[in-house]
């Protein structure tokens, strides 16, 4: 009696976890509505399927997860060997149901993931028509080829085809911000050895399936994914879910979606944030909206509170806020979506001091940088994007100056007008003033200034500042400085300056050349 409850506790426990497949009691028809879609919100049509049933092979069927740890309730699986040989645990590190006894590949799946010689392909394919603007769906991608170092050179291939009325197709099934299909070649952990490779987009690896308690049969598995995509509401569209083997009918492979996941809701778009930099700004308005076929009542709110009288299918948006919307199409297409939209606060820019650039004779034109004032500008603002105009209808007009970097000026002084942008896309502007100041028109031949040697050493004391009326020559709003040599004359450092004008000893003996700086 205790040997009997013993193999009766062990059988329980086994059963509990995995999942179960059941491949005979659904239509095509209730796995799409019943199933996959189970909403108001889209009307399906025209539902087709093909696998490997002419060798005796079903990869289609309904699975639940029976309480394991899987993280989908329920759903369709889609295989390229028996849908029944898919629950667990994964006992056997190669399954290849369709060695010896292969079926079509589908020629649809091979095109739009550059994938040729397919082979055990199953489908499920069908036509809806949607009330709202988007879809989606959650899926995990399994198999037997995450084994060795098949990651490195193997893999089975799947796609969800959508195909608009005008016969436009893209798969859904690709790694989040990129075209690039979902498979085993392109996300894993890292492979070792020789015939090794670097990991690849690890982030979407789910992990590798215990052979005891494993709740499917497969060897790895991708963390739960969505398929998503924009759609017109009340345009007809084609979608296809489709899996096969690469090459060979070896190491199969597995997709499951999850039941009811398939959504046609409304979506309001990206959050509009500061730290997406596409906050927007102020005085401006944002307007949002969805677009839901039929008869719909919608009801809009604010940081969860509703807003009274805003019952259309758009808002339009001045403030920061949390918004939502809510409709009821036709009575029975219930969904909702929210988006979080931040209005950035311009740059604070500082008045910048003038660019003043020597002219001579006269001169009403010169080249000036206009770009060697940003950092002033902008105040330790990072990221800011600068224009220049050279007037106010130029800025109206958005014809900015198209050389700031050597620019110039059609006016003596000339003010400039500066746009300085946010990465969020908010402007301020301020003003720069060009100028031109002519050289100051001094003496540049003074006379030879002579004092007499009391000691006989070649030395003596020079009032320098006595020599400045003369040097100036009657030029008025000019500063005057001495410097040792002509190279720090050049430079025009104060700390370079002759500090003892009034009383300045030569330090060099008899005779020496002092250089000005006007």
């Amino acid at each position: 009696m205790k040997k009997l409850c013993y193999i009766l506790v062990f059988f329980t426990v086994h059963l509990y976890c995995q999942v179960s497949v059941d491949d005979t009691s659904h239509t095509t028809q209730q796995l799409v509505d019943n199933v996959l879609i189970n909403s108001a919100c889209a009307v399906t049509s025209n539902y087709q399927s093909s696998t490997g049933m002419a060798v005796g092979i079903n990869g289609i069927g309904y699975f639940e997860s029976n309480g394991t740890s899987f993280p989908f309730k329920n759903g369709i699986v889609l295989s390229t060997g028996r849908a029944s040989s898919v629950p667990g645990p994964n006992e056997d590190d190669f399954t290849g149901e369709g060695v010896g006894e292969p079926w079509f590949g589908d020629s649809d799946l091979e095109a739009i993931t550059q994938t040729p010689n397919t082979q055990n392909a199953s489908s499920i394919t069908f036509d809806f028509v949607p009330y709202a603007n988007t879809i989606r769906f959650d899926f995990l991608f399994a198999s037997e080829e995450y084994f060795l170092d098949f990651p490195c050179r193997f893999s089975d291939v799947f796609a969800f085809i959508l195909t608009d009325s005008n016969g436009v197709s893209k798969n859904l099934a690709v790694i989040p911000g990129t075209n690039i299909p979902v498979k085993v070649t392109e996300i894993h952990e890292a492979i070792p050895g020789s015939t090794g490779c670097p990991a690849k987009n690890e982030e979407y690896f789910g992990g590798y399936n215990n052979p005891i308690n494993s709740p499917i049969s497969l060897n790895g598995q991708t963390v739960p994914m969505t398929a998503q995509s924009d759609v017109i509401p009340g345009e007809k569209y084609t979608i296809k879910l489709v899996i096969a083997d690469e090459q060979d009918g070896n190491y199969d492979s597995a997709v499951f979606i999850a039941g009811g996941s398939f959504e046609v809701t409304a979506d309001l778009g990206e959050d509009r944030t500061i730290a997406n930099g596409n906050a927007a700004c102020p005085g401006t308005t944002v307007s949002l909206g969805v677009g839901v076929l039929g008869s719909t009542v919608y009801t809009w709110y604010k940081d969860g509170v509703a807003l009274p009288g805003e019952v259309s299918a758009t808002l339009d948006v001045t403030e920061t806020g949390t918004y939502m919307v809510e409709f009821n199409a036709n009575n029975g297409c219930i969904g909702s979506d929210s988006i979080l939209v931040e209005f950035a606060s311009p740059p604070a820019l500082v008045s910048p001091t003038p660019i003043i650039v020597c002219g001579s004779g006269n001169s009403s034109s010169e080249t000036f940088n206009l770009t060697s004032r940003e950092s002033e500008i902008s105040n330790g603002i990072p990221n800011l994007t600068f224009r220049y105009f050279e007037s106010q209808t130029n800025v109206d007009n958005n014809v900015p100056i198209g050389n700031p970097t050597s620019y110039q000026n059609t006016s003596n002084p000339q003010t400039i007008i500066v746009e300085a942008q946010t990465t969020a896309g908010c402007k301020s502007y301020t003003t720069l003033e060009l100028r031109i100041n002519e050289f100051p028109l001094i003496d540049m031949t003074p006379d030879i200034y002579e004092v007499c040697d009391d000691f006989g050493n070649g030395t003596a004391g020079f009032d320098l500042t006595s020599r400045v009326s003369d040097i100036l020559n009657g030029a008025t709003g000019v500063d005057i400085y001495f410097y040792p040599d002509r190279s720090t004359a050049g430079d025009g450092f104060p700390s370079q300056r002759i500090s003892n004008t009034g009383n300045f000893i030569n330090s060099q003996p008899f005779s020496q050349t002092i250089y000005v700086r006007a």
